[in-house]
């Protein structure tokens, strides 16, 4: 079924913007495709794995928007269905009242009165039935928002997050090298669990050790790209 609308939440974009902007934009379109369209896009990775913890709050959403369809056409035929046996039942009815309807045109034109009045109890009722609906339509969408989580937890990168955000900032670091140098201290800065990743590549980018594996890096200035990895240790508290 197709949709015009759906909810999109504040702990999407809060877990979304701190990806690359390439998985960005790939889980974006793929919550529209599947929210609007049913069509579930080709995913993998990290955007592979947010997708698949959004996905239940959009099917969520879907269903009830079938569901409310199917109430509203079911709710208009049953209606539709009533008013023609009413239109049945009233045939012979009339056939048998043409006599009478000649004999009394004065009662008849007092009658057409009476339904000339009550038409604008009619036309009352009708807008009340249609507000009804369009509010059912502006909530067909709707779900409940996901509890609100904890602490984000840190997930260590991948390699190829290092290396892009090292090519990114065109950074003297070698990828693998602090991989192995954080993994080796299981992801602890000092005596503190870490945090951000990308704060950590920053600070990283004044060792020493990187002017030593790459001789044609530009020399490094201020005090601390001049300490060594033992003294930088000591002096960030790691």
């Amino acid at each position: 079924m197709e949709r015009k609308q759906f909810t999109w939440y504040r702990s999407y974009y809060d877990a979304l913007k701190e990806i690359p902007a390439e998985e960005f934009r790939a889980i974006v379109l793929a919550v529209c495709a599947y929210a609007l369209d049913g069509e579930k896009a080709e995913l993998s990775g990290v955007a592979r794995a947010i997708f698949t913890l959004i996905r239940p709050t959009l099917e969520a959403g879907r269903s009830k928007a079938e569901n409310r369809s199917r109430a509203e056409q079911t709710s208009l035929s049953a209606e539709q269905d009533s008013n023609k046996r009413e239109q049945t039942d009233n045939k012979p009815e009339q056939t048998e009242n043409k006599p009478e309807q000649t004999e009394n045109k004065p009662e008849q034109t007092e009658n057409k009165q009476e339904q000339t009045d009550n038409k604008p109890e009619q036309t009352r009722k009708e807008k009340e039935k249609e507000k009804e609906r369009e509010k059912e339509s502006e909530n067909d969408s709707y779900c409940s928002p996901p509890p609100p989580s904890g602490p984000k937890r840190f997930v260590p990168p991948t390699l190829a997050e290092v290396q892009s955000y090292v090519a990114e900032r065109q950074s003297p670091v070698d990828p693998q090298g602090f991989i192995d140098f954080y993994a080796s201290k299981g992801w602890m800065v000092g005596k503190t669990p870490m945090k951000d990743w990308k704060a950590a590549c920053r600070n990283a980018e004044t060792w020493e050790r990187w002017s030593r594996t790459e001789a044609s890096a530009p020399p490094k200035k201020g005090l601390a790209q001049a300490l060594t990895d033992r003294q930088m240790e000591k002096y960030m508290g790691w």
